[in-house]
């Protein structure tokens, strides 16, 4: 049975501003750091394959 785990990108400075974003590269804000972080620690036990 396969899984898919879909992740979206955490909160950036421009999500916070308002401003549209697409192929950009922003920094992630203060949340977005936080937000990536404990994602990282809901998947540590998590095996993940990848093809």
């Amino acid at each position: 049975m396969v899984r898919i785990i879909l992740i979206r990108h955490g909160e950036t400075t421009w999500n916070i501003e308002g401003r549209y974003q697409g192929q950009e590269d922003t920094p992630l804000s203060p949340r977005g750091l936080e937000q990536g972080q404990l994602l990282a620690q809901g998947l540590k036990n998590v095996p993940l394959d990848v093809w």
